[in-house]
């Protein structure tokens, strides 16, 4: 009775060493491969980045130091958009500045209606 005790043990801690050394294996496997995968794509980004990069300039210097990036086509865009939206109020308006928001208002509003909970 001793001896299968003793041999059931054994099988047992056996079969849980060869598991343990499965599921290690394994996510030593899915670790080198993510590890893989992001330097990859780091690499295809960077080289993307490289290729769009423009040169560096007066005017982008010039352009960037003052923080009006925007093109006038953009502002005559957005200010028509308004003017249409807005037709039925009185008031006058004029767009002096158009610049970007960091995050989009759109973007933590959609995140806000998708996490309500009432």
């Amino acid at each position: 009775m001793q001896e299968s005790f003793l041999g059931n043990l054994g099988l047992g801690l056996t079969t849980m060493a060869i598991g343990l050394f499965v599921v290690f294996l394994g996510l030593a496997i899915l670790i080198g491969m993510i590890y893989v995968m992001t330097t990859v794509t780091s690499r295809k980004k960077k080289e993307a980045e490289e290729k769009t990069a423009a040169p560096v300039t007066a005017e982008n210097t010039a352009e960037a130091e003052s923080g009006d990036e925007t093109d006038e086509s953009v502002i005559a865009a957005i200010t028509a958009a308004l003017a249409v939206v807005m037709e039925d109020r009185e008031q006058g308006f004029i767009v002096r500045r158009v610049r970007r928001i960091s995050p989009p208002a759109w973007q933590s509003t959609a995140r806000n209606e998708q996490t309500r909970w009432f």
